[in-house]
């Protein structure tokens, strides 16, 4: 196996990008910058001479690559773990890969039919039992990652405006793009992105993690939402204590009562919170079962 890792270019693309004042220019010098990492990754590939090559979402590549890999004999697949109403890119790639996996069954499987992709497969997220498990923090890392309420993810508008209601908690942020004002003070690490090391410290800080997926439109808890994010099975695994809003078809690998409790809005989560938080024993047990599932 060759892992083609293009993630030292990535400061070399905040430098191109973040050092232009003209938005055109930017966006201009981030596309030539993606076309030569296109470039290097089909050498690298082409190189190898694998049987199957599989491109992860967001991948500096174009809808040519896998046109260029299948001249080459090589099975292409994708796995486009995005949610396809936010990234629409998948209309233009989806139907030149051999096989192109995704994490939203249902709706999502009848457009990628309608788009020319024959070969489709859902293919769920989940966690690496060798990174995401228990930890034991030490005395300075309880004092920075101990709180009752502990988010960590990116922060997008429905997160920005959810949380933004439990601001009268002991609560911790981690993550980036945090842009709501009463939420400034609570953010740890401001703009940092976390390592999978230091995310089994957060949930392992925290009395209550809290799972919330993202939507870009909603002001808070997504009704559509049908893509289960690796965060629900990250924290079980970490056995971390965990509430979440009620993906579509998480009751598949969770007991909603017994293992993973879910809210719906504002104040369902609230009361969940102020439940929990009284009741260490009952959350203690839904931790260690939704570890062991």
């Amino acid at each position: 196996t060759l892992f083609v890792d293009n993630s030292e270019a990535w400061g070399l693309y905040q430098s191109v990008t973040g050092t232009v004042q003209s938005k055109n220019a930017s966006g201009q010098l981030g596309t030539m910058l993606a076309n030569v990492l296109e470039q290097w990754s089909y050498a690298r590939v082409a190189e190898f001479a694998p049987n199957i090559c599989i491109v992860m979402a967001q991948a500096p590549v174009s809808p040519v690559f896998p046109l260029r890999l299948k001249k080459e004999g090589i099975v292409s697949a994708f796995w486009f773990v995005e949610n396809w109403r936010h990234m629409p890119y998948w209309q233009h790639i989806c139907a030149h890969y051999d096989c192109f996996f995704h994490i939203q069954p249902g709706e999502f499987e009848q457009k990628l039919l309608e788009a020319g992709c024959a070969h489709h497969a859902f293919v769920q997220t989940a966690c690496d039992p060798e990174i995401h498990k228990p930890v034991s923090l030490s005395r300075d890392e309880l004092e920075e990652f101990a709180c009752d309420v502990a988010f960590a993810g990116a922060g997008y508008y429905n997160r920005n405006q959810f949380i933004s209601g439990l601001t009268d908690y002991d609560l911790k942020i981690w993550g980036t793009e945090w842009t709501a004002r009463e939420l400034q003070r609570f953010l740890c690490r401001p703009e940092q992105r976390f390592t999978p090391e230091l995310f089994t410290k957060i949930v392992a800080g925290a009395k209550i993690n809290l799972n919330l997926h993202s939507s870009a439109t909603h002001s808070g808890v997504d009704p559509r939402c049908d893509a289960i994010n690796p965060r629900a099975f990250e924290i079980a695994a970490c056995g971390g204590f965990q509430i979440c809003d009620p993906c579509k078809g998480i009751d598949r690998f969770f007991d909603p009562t017994a293992e993973l409790p879910t809210y719906r809005d504002l104040a369902e989560c609230r009361k969940l919170i102020e439940h929990y938080l009284a009741h260490d024993d009952e959350r203690h047990a839904i931790a260690a079962r939704a570890r062991k599932r």
